[in-house]
């Protein structure tokens, strides 16, 4: 009886365990057999183990040193996207100077000869990274690869980000993903940058501003709510349908019109602006940006000035649960901007509070494009 209780458990219980429908056992990393005491730890995360001698590191709330602890540690500052671990990669360095390191697991079951796939996982740049780069990816194989395979660089991935585009982005965990139609009897999966480091992109990162330990010399990623889920359909792939559907990729813009009682009160103009986002994302577009700096000008030029920064979502968005913080990561990605541009913290807060103050009700393109938005009241 008491084996039942545990089935059920585990069916029941959240990241910390097997997703239903995922073949991927401990996709968030969260199952360990002991707790965090050095680098490299990612093997005491059950199921997973470093495809080459050059470890991936784990991080933990439980670390028992704060180099590794969530959500502060050496690399950076960061929360999971659920439960108490993730895990962290190295996938590039200047002239390959540091070894890089990957993640790799077996799958619950192998994988159906001709059935469809959705293979996703989850990344953000650590905050203390000199570099970001591209070419961030899994491989799929029938048996585990080694690491005289990896060195070789002439695997090819198969799961890459449609545009392969570098991911520099350092306040939320976003996916990476892509179909895969199986040829039957692939069992496992390995993550990380499997390209020449001579044909690899990278892009150098300014520190960000609140943080005052070095740089690391290299492109280094947390990893997060690894997945391989069987589809009946292609289109079940969410982001699949996210890189197919470019229209849902509208910025929506505005002229701002101050009120004529607030033409008195110079920085009221901050609660009338607004900066809108992409579907499913918290970078700062051009027009933001522009919008932001003036932001940034009137808290200059107003001191006593306080504000609250609110994240919103539109429904599309807020129907995934794996982006239940979005709203909030948006908050926090304008806290951050602003604060680079010289706005003290203590002068801002933030909050996200999802779809539940939607700017527009019509579920057109345009319509939800409106409710993807931050928004500024001031406190003070």
């Amino acid at each position: 009886m008491k084996s039942f209780f545990v089935i059920i458990f585990l069916l029941i219980s959240g990241s910390n365990f097997c997703q239903i429908g995922n073949l991927v056992s401990n996709p968030g990393f969260d199952v360990t057999k002991g707790k965090v005491k050095e680098k490299g730890q990612i093997e005491i995360a059950t199921g997973w183990i470093s495809a080459t001698n050059d470890k991936a590191d784990l991080f933990s709330r439980k670390s028992k040193i704060p180099e590794y602890l969530v959500p502060e540690n050496s690399f950076g500052t960061e929360e999971p996207n659920g439960g108490e671990n993730y895990a962290g990669i190295v996938a590039q360095s200047v002239k390959n100077s540091i070894p890089r390191t990957y993640l790799q697991t077996e799958l619950a079951q192998a994988l159906e000869a001709d059935k469809m796939y959705c293979v996703q996982f989850f990344v953000c740049l650590s905050d203390l990274s000199k570099f970001a780069c591209n070419d961030l990816g899994v491989f799929v194989s029938n048996s585990a690869i080694t690491s005289v395979e990896i060195l070789k660089f002439e695997i090819k991935p198969q799961i890459l980000n449609q545009k392969n585009r570098i991911f520099d982005g350092m306040y939320m965990f976003e996916p990476i993903c892509a179909t895969f139609q199986a040829k039957g009897g692939e069992k496992f999966i390995t993550l990380g940058n499997f390209e020449k480091g001579t044909d690899a992109e990278l892009k150098k990162m300014q520190r960000p501003k609140g943080f005052t330990k070095p740089q690391v010399n290299m492109a280094y990623y947390f990893i997060e709510d690894v997945s391989v889920t069987p589809l009946d359909e292609v289109e079940q792939c969410y982001c699949e349908k996210i890189e197919k559907k470019e229209v849902m990729n509208i910025v929506y813009t505005k002229s701002v019109t101050t009120g004529e009682n607030d033409k008195k009160i110079p920085f009221k103009e901050i609660e009338h602006k607004k900066v809108f986002f992409d579907f499913k994302t918290t970078g700062i577009s051009l027009d933001a940006g522009k919008t932001l700096g003036e932001i940034a000008k009137l808290m200059d030029e107003n001191p006593q000035v306080k504000i609250e920064i609110i994240g919103n979502t539109e429904s599309q968005e807020q129907a995934n649960t794996q982006l239940a913080n979005l709203s909030e990561d948006r908050a926090k990605s304008v806290f951050f901007y602003l604060n680079g541009k010289g706005v003290p913290e203590a002068r801002m807060t933030y909050k996200g509070i999802g779809n539940s103050s939607p700017m527009s009700k019509d579920q057109s393109q345009v319509g939800r494009a409106q409710n993807r938005r931050v928004e500024f009241k001031i406190t003070e």
